[in-house]
């Protein structure tokens, strides 16, 4: 009965070592495997960065138009308002002349006057007109400043955008492959993806 107890105890003892064989190397690999949790942290947090750049994208891009669009109709306003100003102006003249040949003609007329007095009138309108079409078109030069400004802040969000949706692909991949290289290049492109991030808000780059 002591043999069979020793071989019991030999087999169990082989079974005991290959045990903590098999733990040793399922722990080896978790070790090895641990860093894949990192990849899906990081990876949901580049989306949520993402998610942000395309919104203020958008927003941005949004706002660009608009600025541009005032801009636009601005600029017609204050064309209208020049070409406005110019046949005043034309009317003026055109009253002035006629005003000098009749003061050559009937000295002391009535019509002189009446002349001058439209003459006095277009010179106030026009003057009018042109500080509404200087206005216009300072608003069309502001509209337009923002709007360039906003296409700043618009490139700054796409371009970060566009890197962190690549280091999302890239950490993916890495989990698949088990590749952790791919994953640090996806760390540094959505690093990179952060400046412009930044740059989307304060304009540095």
């Amino acid at each position: 009965m002591s043999e069979f107890t020793e071989q019991q105890f030999e087999k169990l003892e082989e079974t005991i070592h290959e045990l903590e064989e098999d733990r040793k190397e399922h722990s080896r690999e978790e070790r090895q495997l641990a860093w894949i949790k990192y990849v899906a942290l990081t990876t949901a947090l580049i989306a949520v960065l993402a998610a942000i750049a395309t919104l203020q994208s958008n927003i941005h891009t949004n706002e660009a138009l608009l600025s541009k669009n005032s801009s636009i109709l601005s600029q017609a306003r204050a064309s209208d308002q020049w070409a406005y100003y110019q046949a005043k102006g034309i009317k003026g003249i055109v009253y002035e002349s006629q005003n000098e040949m009749l003061q050559e003609l009937k000295k002391g007329s009535g019509l002189t006057q009446k002349y001058e007095e439209k003459v006095k009138k277009y010179k106030e309108e026009q003057a009018e007109i042109k500080a509404r079409a200087e206005e216009l078109e300072k608003q069309a030069e502001e509209n337009s400043k923002r709007s360039a400004e906003n296409m700043e802040h618009h490139h700054g969000f796409a371009l970060s955008e566009v890197l962190f949706q690549v280091s999302i692909a890239l950490s993916s991949v890495a989990a698949m492959t088990r590749r952790k290289e791919l994953w640090f290049l996806g760390l540094v492109l959505s690093g990179v993806g952060f400046m412009y991030f930044l740059d989307g808000f304060f304009l540095f780059i």
